[in-house]
């Protein structure tokens, strides 16, 4: 399996959340102090390491902060930051919950699974406050169509963990002639300025919504302390 996840990661680009978590350039790979809102601390999602699940291989990116380009991928579940149209329209929140700017803050693992598994678990901060308006019902199927090279493809609305203090959502999502991989998007909206996620790219035959489920509800718990 490891092979045709390498090869899709080659055409179409690696996923959304790993992007925005570990990608390295002069603007953004020195560490910075994080700021703390309310006793919510995007730093402590590293004491996560213990919590992947068995044979998985982890590295830990520390805060930094985002610049501009960076940023308009995070929350982006399937448009890593470029522009997507979605079918319902009203559904678009799902695929990309909220805004953020330059200055945004954002930690991350990520991990390599036995089976070429690629999985992160990130957390960003943004400077300004964002609104939580994900619906918490339907969007049970939506089309996208994004820019090349990621093409067109479905998203179907899991069933996410129920976390206190958040509002969470579940996607899983295809790119149309794809071979044979899906990718798991968990995330959960921490007040105003916090989004906790969780992605894999996998086989799609794997079945990890449960892992990926506490992978999600550990991370919020270490972000806020709980």
């Amino acid at each position: 399996m490891g092979s045709r996840i390498a090869a899709f990661v080659v055409a179409g680009s690696t996923a959304v959340f790993a992007v925005v978590g570990c990608s390295q350039s002069p603007q953004s790979a020195a560490p910075t102090t994080t700021v703390k809102t309310a006793d919510y601390d995007i730093s402590r999602l590293e004491t996560l390491k213990d919590k992947f699940p068995q044979g998985y291989t982890t590295q830990w990116f520390p805060v930094r902060r985002l610049d501009t380009r960076q940023a308009e991928g995070v929350g982006d579940v399937v448009g890593y930051g470029d522009p997507v149209t979605v079918d319902p329209q009203a559904c678009a929140v799902l695929l990309k919950p909220i805004r953020a700017g330059a200055g945004t803050e954002s930690v991350a693992f990520r991990a390599d699974g036995p089976s070429g598994q690629q999985l992160s678990v990130a957390a960003q901060q943004t400077t300004e406050p964002f609104s939580v308006d994900v619906p918490s019902a339907g969007c049970d199927r939506v089309s996208f169509a994004a820019e090349d090279p990621r093409g067109s493809g479905t998203a179907e609305r899991l069933i996410a963990p129920a976390i206190a203090g958040a509002a969470s959502a579940a996607v899983k999502s295809r790119v149309d002639g794809g071979p044979g991989v899906v990718d798991y998007t968990y995330y959960a909206l921490v007040g105003n300025r916090i989004i906790v996620s969780v992605h894999e790219r996998t086989d799609e035959n794997s079945r990890p919504q449960q892992d990926l489920s506490d992978l999600l509800t550990h991370a919020v718990a270490a972000v806020t302390g709980k």
